[in-house]
């Protein structure tokens, strides 16, 4: 017997229609439970299309070894194409929900936080408070926020006790470009300390003597550009101190007593933090 070309490109049209159905649902966003059943029906019409249309092109085809190994090599790879699409259509599935699990924790406030490090001239506040987030303590090799006011004439009469050099001094800015003030703003900050050892005549190595991660907050930061909050940083350490900053915030929104995670606005966030009189 002859095959009927004819029938066979019948065959593949007509097994074509419930594969690309399943497979069309299944790549779409979103891709819900209902559909995950569309989708495994499809591919088991498939299947089964494709085993009747063996045995309507092998029907005249007398029983024998080769008609038998034709069968069972069919058989064999439909079930394992079954197999895999059926898989493939629940990873699909577990993707498509993970991605609306995510979508759904995103925050409206996404991208009106802006956290930024930056160097400036001083300028004593017109209310005389300073936040100061400082790295202290040579021994337990911390990083710590502080605040507390300083009136015009302390800083005139003593300007040290802003350690700044010459005139200049690191800061973070937290600025809100949201509608309504945010409050508890928390970040996290890791810090790594070192130190230079000499390795040979006028030449040092950078040494890592620890690294940990601390969270901080501010209570409030009202919107608008014009009330952003600025932190102080220094070091009073012996160490080179780094701090790498998160891309992310928690906060409170006004009137509401749960904190949400925030992406912040892409910005400068690394500051190297150099020891007293160096």
């Amino acid at each position: 017997m002859s095959l009927d070309w004819g029938l066979i490109l019948g065959v593949v049209g007509v097994l074509g229609i419930p594969v690309g159905a399943g497979i069309g649902i299944a790549v779409a966003d979103p891709f819900t439970k209902g559909e995950l059943q569309f989708v495994r029906g499809c591919f088991a019409a498939a299947a089964i299309i494709t085993l009747l249309s063996f045995l309507l092109l092998t029907y005249e085809i007398p029983v024998g070894l080769g008609k038998t190994i034709g069968a069972g090599v069919v058989g064999a790879l439909t079930l394992m194409g079954l197999v895999i699409a059926l898989d493939w259509t629940k990873q699909r599935f577990e993707s498509s929900k993970s991605d609306a699990t995510s979508q759904q924790k995103r925050s409206a406030l996404d991208g009106t936080i802006k956290f930024e490090c930056l160097q400036e001239a001083f300028r004593l506040p017109a209310d005389g408070k300073l936040l100061e987030l400082i790295a202290s303590d040579d021994t337990a090799r911390t990083v710590g926020l502080q605040s507390h006011w300083v009136s015009e004439h302390a800083y005139n009469s003593n300007p040290g006790i802003i350690p700044t050099r010459h005139g200049w001094i690191d800061k973070c800015r937290i600025t809100n470009f949201g509608t309504s003030p945010v409050f508890n703003v928390s970040i996290n900050v890791e810090a790594i300390f070192s130190e230079h050892i000499p390795i040979a005549e006028k030449t040092v190595e950078q040494k890592e003597i620890d690294r940990k991660t601390i969270r901080f907050s501010v209570d409030q930061v009202d919107a608008g550009q014009g009330n952003s909050v600025d932190i102080l940083i220094w070091n009073t350490t012996r160490f080179l101190t780094h701090l790498s900053f998160a891309n992310d915030v928690k906060l409170q929104r006004l009137g509401s007593v749960e904190r949400e995670n925030v992406k912040l606005i892409p910005a400068q966030r690394m500051v190297a933090l150099f020891p007293p009189k160096t």
